[in-house]
Parts: C-alpha cells; sequence; structure tokens
C-alpha cells in the first residue's frame, strides 16, 4: 500500500435469523455475482474487504458472518466483542425474521464494547411481489425502527440477487466508521 494513504481496520458483524440471505450478501458484495446455491454457515464465516473512501483513506472491513441457527448462538458473544458495527439482517419475504430481530439486538448490545454503528438491511427484495401477505410492509419496518431508537436513513432494502443497494450499503458503512474516526480525532 502506497505510504502517504491511511487506512483503518473496523471489525463489521452480520446476524439475523438462517435463511435470511447473510452470507449470499455478503458474497455479492465480494464477487459481484449472484451464488443462489450458498451453503449454510456453520458458526461464522470471516471475509476482509478494502474500501476507499476518500483518495488517500482506505477503510478495511474485517467481516463476520454469523449463522443464524439457534444453535449457533453460543459463540456471538464472545465474536461481539470490540465490534465497531453491526449489520442486522432480515428477509423482507419473511414477517418472522423480523420480528426475530429483536432478539439479535438483545445479544449484540449486550456483548458489544461501546457503541457500534448499526445498519438494517432487508434482503431478498426481488421476492417482494410474489411473497404476497408474508412480506414484511413497510409501516412493520417502521415500527421497528422507531421501537429500536433508529432513524430511517440506516435501513435498506437490498437484493442479492439484482443487486440492488448492496454497494450502497458498504459504502455507506464505510462512510459512518470513517466518520466516528474523524469525529474521534476532533
Amino acid at each position: 500500500m502506497d505510504s502517504s494513504k491511511s487506512s483503518y481496520i473496523f471489525k463489521v458483524i452480520v446476524v439475523g435469523e438462517g435463511g435470511v440471505g447473510k452470507t449470499t450478501f455478503i458474497n455479492r458484495y465480494a464477487t459481484n455475482k449472484y451464488d443462489k446455491d450458498t451453503k449454510i454457515t456453520i458458526g461464522a464465516g470471516f471475509y476482509s474487504f478494502p474500501n476507499k473512501v476518500e483518495a488517500d483513506i482506505i477503510i478495511k472491513l474485517q467481516i463476520w458472518d454469523f449463522g443464524g441457527e439457534s444453535r449457533f448462538r453460543f459463540i456471538l458473544p464472545s465474536y461481539c466483542h470490540g465490534a465497531h458495527a453491526v449489520i442486522f439482517a432480515f428477509d423482507l419475504t419473511r414477517n418472522s425474521t423480523l420480528v426475530n430481530l429483536s432478539d439479535w439486538f438483545d445479544l449484540v448490545y449486550k456483548n458489544t464494547n461501546g457503541n457500534p454503528i448499526v445498519l438494517v438491511i432487508g434482503t431478498k427484495a426481488d421476492k417482494l411481489r410474489e411473497a404476497g401477505r408474508e412480506a414484511v410492509t413497510d409501516v412493520k419496518i417502521e415500527d421497528f425502527l422507531k421501537k429500536n431508537e433508529l432513524p430511517p436513513e440506516i435501513f435498506f432494502k437490498t437484493s442479492s440477487k439484482t443487486g440492488e443497494n448492496i454497494e450502497i450499503v458498504f459504502a455507506a458503512l464505510s462512510d459512518l466508521l470513517y466518520a466516528r474516526v474523524i469525529q474521534l480525532n476532533v
């Protein structure tokens, strides 16, 4: 890396129920390809991505992808320590995954040090039309954000299949993390 560039490394955890598409979301960002045959995450997966936020600033995201099955939750508390950011994921086609996101909030906030940056993503936006009455409504999403005292601008509807908002989520995350660095250094 060019010595005139500054770089920062941030730990990011991605959590949510099993089958919501967390791994597919991360893989779409990493490869810009859709893989519909992603296997269940056993425990946790690890990825690392550099993002440029300014010409001379590189943000490196160390992303921990947690298996959403209840049998893997016992390992989550130890991985939460030191997290700078959390992406909470739910499936826009299954109401239960939004409802259960509250449990993930409790688990993460009990085990993170400090005040991590939070983003919330609704996955599988491409399937909303076919989801019918199972689809999560915008009103339910707004209620969830209000209940958890989260601003609406931290929520993104995404599709790993079409690539909708994938780059935007990671760019927003990098910008928010860098803004925190600037704030702490002032």
